[in-house]
This record gives C-alpha cells, structure tokens and sequence, in this order.
C-alpha cells in the first residue's frame, strides 16, 4: 500500500520537484482515507493520480465513506477522495474510464481482486 500512497504522492509534486505545505499533509490523508475503506467488503476501489475512486456494491458503506471523507459523484455513480484544493476542471464531464485512460489506475492490495470490464479490481 505505500507503493501506491507514495505514487499518489509523487504526482502532487510540482514541476520543481518540491512539495507544498498542503500537499505535505495529503499522503497522511490518502493513506488514512485509503486504510479506512480497504477492508470493507463489495467495495471496488482504484487509485487514479491523486483520487481515490470507489464503486461496487457501495450503498451499504455510503456513511463509512462519507466519514473517511469521501464524495459523491454522481455523473460517475462513484465515490472519490481528493486533496482538499485539488479542483477538476472538467466539472464532472470526463468518464471514469477516460480518467483511467489519461492517469492509470491502481488497485491497492488488501481484499480479494476479481476481473471486471477489463480492470482488476477489488
């Protein structure tokens, strides 16, 4: 799991290489708001850039996720985490998989992956 917090973290760098004091408290964050859902069950869970994408059967976890700081999307059907300033500028236009497309997508290890829609997922 810390391979993917610190990749998350990687992509906060600026072009200088140096990390903000915002960005500095988002790896403790990421991990906090990560280790908070890991082992809930149903739950598909993604690292895409420096969001944390959760679909699946999410309805029954929606409080939990809720506390752990997760929001909403509800063009997506998902839910995400995201550093406090990090703003999307396509307002909710752009689809999951071409957020995968254009960032990747990492499937933290701590519960079973099953194969879904050609993505291994939690």
């Amino acid at each position: 799991m810390m391979k993917v917090v610190n990749a998350a973290f990687a992509v906060l760098k600026d072009h200088s290489g140096e990390i903000n004091e915002e960005q500095s408290e988002y790896g403790e964050q990421f991990n906090t708001a990560l280790n908070s859902i890991i082992a809930l069950d149903d739950l598909i869970i993604e690292i895409c850039g420096v969001w944390i994408w959760v679909t699946g059967d999410t309805r029954k976890h929606k409080d939990h996720l809720k506390q752990a700081g997760f929001k909403w999307a509800s063009k997506k059907k998902a839910w995400h985490f995201r550093p406090e300033n990090h703003r999307s500028f396509s307002r909710g236009q752009t689809s999951l998989e071409e957020i995968r497309a254009k960032y990747g997508s990492k499937k933290p290890k701590g519960s079973g992956f099953k194969r879904v829609g050609g993505y291994s997922h939690a």
